[in-house]
């Protein structure tokens, strides 16, 4: 099956076995979040969004979400830049990538007037899928600490 909504390199974050596996890895983490003070996870653009709802349906996850909407996503008829839970304080931004930074720095200025902020960083790349995947810390990004699932 072909995915021809996304880039050949990207294509795999539509995967549906790909986001079933990052679903239950991430499934098994939820208490690790909560230990780590995380109330909840925020996610950006539709890679994120399918992560977040794939989550949200499942009875055993109990995080709520927040969506940040990209700076140039027009797409949306109400106008909201974000949307979902911003009843919450701390949240893990989960992304499938941080090249330059823009949409974690993006998402943190979406968040502050909702005095929501970004404890962790959880990030997922297209080579974990491919092998039992395991939650590996990095560098820093922007002062927020970054975990990898490898």
């Amino acid at each position: 099956m072909s995915y021809i909504e996304a880039p050949d390199y990207a294509a795999w974050k539509y995967s549906p076995g790909s986001i079933q596996k990052l679903t239950k890895f991430l499934l098994s983490k939820q208490s690790w979040f909560t230990k780590q003070g995380i109330e909840g996870i925020v996610v950006s653009g539709t890679s994120g969004l399918v992560v977040a709802a794939a989550l949200a349906v499942n009875p055993r996850w109990k995080l709520p979400y927040i969506y940040v909407r990209k700076p140039n996503d027009i797409s949306n008829s109400h106008g909201y830049r974000v949307e979902g839970s911003t009843d919450i304080r701390n949240v893990a931004f989960i992304d499938d990538l941080i090249a330059s930074g823009d949409t974690l720095k993006h998402t943190k200025e979406s968040l502050k007037e909702y005095h929501v902020t970004i404890k962790l960083c959880v990030l997922y790349g297209e080579l974990w899928y491919t092998k039992e995947p395991s939650l590996t810390p990095g560098m820093s990004q922007q002062g927020i600490p970054v975990f990898s699932i490898e």
